[in-house]
């Protein structure tokens, strides 16, 4: 009784051990230069991070001078690129970060700094911020009338 042998094409098929090592190192240096640029968040999602601490800050802001009946104000520095207030501490912004913003000038304390000065009946000085980060833009708006601030176009 003769045993058969497989023929070369059989033995053909497949792939050697080498090949998979080789395929699998590949596929390991393209994740390893992807997953940096991957897990980095986009400019759009820090321009949305920024936008949503401002209108915290206004809120909470606006918020404590009705439940105190007091005037508070938040301050904006855009040359430190920080904003605080009596019940928000300091925060501070990506150096890539460029702001605007119009203001009531009674609020402007130097050319760079102001304030949004929010009163026990929820009314506010008002004003806009353009903020700016890589091309990208967004516009905080609060009412004078209201003291609302919301993202959008100017007021």
């Amino acid at each position: 009784m003769t045993t058969a042998r497989p023929t070369s094409a059989f033995r053909a098929a497949g792939f050697t051990l080498a090949e998979m090592l080789v395929v699998l190192a590949i596929i390991g240096l393209i994740a390893a230069i992807m997953l940096p640029a991957l897990t980095a968040p986009s400019d759009g999602v820090r321009l949305r991070a920024i936008v949503d601490d401002v209108l915290g800050a206004l809120r909470l802001t606006r918020a404590s001078a009705v439940i105190q009946h007091a005037e508070m104000t938040l301050i904006l520095d855009l040359e430190a690129r920080s904003m605080s207030s009596a019940v928000v501490p300091e925060k501070r912004f990506q150096s890539d970060l460029t702001a605007e913003m119009v203001i009531a000038e009674p609020e402007r304390i130097a050319p760079s700094r102001g304030a949004f000065r929010f009163f026990p009946d929820g009314s506010s000085t008002g004003g806009d911020i353009h903020l700016h980060l890589r091309g990208r833009d967004a516009h905080v708006c609060v009412s004078w009338l209201t003291g609302q601030a919301r993202e959008g176009a100017p007021c």
